[in-house]
């Protein structure tokens, strides 16, 4: 499509913030020998939720796009969890695929700031990061923010692209002096609890 933007590796993107940044998402044009780390600086209406990827491999090593986009709407995949996840964030979520063939092994980070716009994350240490790759089911990619209220979380290596979404661990739903576990005096406000 003539409208999608397209950016090389090698251009210089200057950091972003919740006045600057590229509402929707965009491509990141790779080329062989050039740096696998790039940052897409994206967000919607007010809130920036940057990407990064922090580095790949793949089997084939022609040019290709990589692609990252904000959504900050509730999803609109199925809703089974796997057994370890308690409940999925209904605020927003995030689209991240590429344009080449062949398969590879990526490391992705994806950013959360309860303080500038609520994500209701309030503990790192039972926070995930969940994959649906275009199936009705969800996956657990990993468990473990940077810091509770602010930070990141990274998928590690994962095999697949698609929707990510953050999640809470299973077991960390019970409330505890009127609050739980993830901070909130009303009981999942912005994460949907699925039976």
């Amino acid at each position: 499509n003539d409208a999608d933007l397209h950016v090389l590796t090698s251009a210089i993107q200057y950091e972003g913030s919740v006045y600057s940044y590229i509402d929707g998402g965009y491509w990141v044009h790779h080329t062989p020998n050039t740096s696998k780390s790039f940052v897409w600086r994206v967000g919607k209406n007010g809130d920036y939720r940057p990407v990064t990827m922090n580095g790949f491999t793949k089997t084939t090593t022609t040019d290709e796009s990589y692609f990252a986009e904000f959504i900050n709407s509730a999803y609109t995949l199925g809703t089974s969890l796997p057994s370890t996840t308690k409940n999925i964030s209904v605020l927003n979520h995030w689209f991240v695929d590429y344009s080449g063939g062949g398969s590879g092994d990526f490391n992705l980070s994806f950013t959360y700031d309860t303080v500038g716009n609520d994500d209701h994350v309030y503990e790192a240490s039972t926070l995930q990061i969940l994959r649906n790759a275009g199936s009705a089911a969800w996956s657990m990619v990993k468990q473990g923010g940077s810091g509770n209220r602010k930070g990141s979380i990274s998928t590690g290596v994962t095999s697949s692209l698609g929707y990510f979404a953050l999640g809470n661990k299973n077991g960390t739903s019970t409330q505890l002096g009127g609050v739980n576990a993830l901070g909130s005096t009303d009981p999942f406000v912005r994460f949907e609890v699925v039976s």
